[in-house]
């Protein structure tokens, strides 16, 4: 099977109308139902790591500086279990904390690692193979929960 041709049209017809909304509330996404939260946390952040694995969205500071769980834990609630640890073992290792606040910092430390770090391999996995299903993850938990994303679809 070629995951380049899997379509998420409810998932794609969700987060579309999310957005809008979102752009009605001034863009603070705590404004939104908690339920919708992880598609639209896991929307943007999942494409960059199919563009790059973890390094990418690692290289710049995310709106507000949000705790980097917050990413994982949206994995988890859609049932990316596999995805969320693999992220929080990548966060785990910077030696330093708090990275999300420190982008110099974050940077100098991944490039003193070596290409086939495990710190890089961790993303690998996530972007690779595994990345439309995760998608389809996604997809599957906006069909789930038909009260807060139905009119979002139709």
């Amino acid at each position: 099977m070629r995951y380049n041709v899997i379509k998420t049209p409810r998932l794609d017809a969700a987060v579309k109308r999310i957005f809008k909304q979102l752009d009605a509330l001034g863009g603070d996404l705590m404004k939104l139902p908690a339920v919708v939260r992880p598609v639209v946390i896991l929307y943007e952040f999942h494409g960059m790591i199919g563009n790059g694995g973890f390094r990418y969205p690692l290289e710049g500071d995310w709106p507000n500086h949000p705790p980097y769980s917050i990413f994982s834990d949206a994995y988890r609630a859609v049932g990316a279990f596999r995805a969320a640890d693999l992220w929080d073992d990548t966060v785990r290792r910077f030696p330093f904390s708090n990275p999300e606040r420190d982008s110099h910092a974050r940077l100098e430390y991944m490039a003193s690692l070596d290409e086939d770090d495990c710190f890089f391999r961790n993303g690998d996995w996530v972007s690779g193979e595994d990345y439309y299903p995760i998608l389809l993850m996604m997809e599957q938990y906006v069909d789930r929960y038909p009260e807060a994303f139905g009119e979002m679809i139709h």
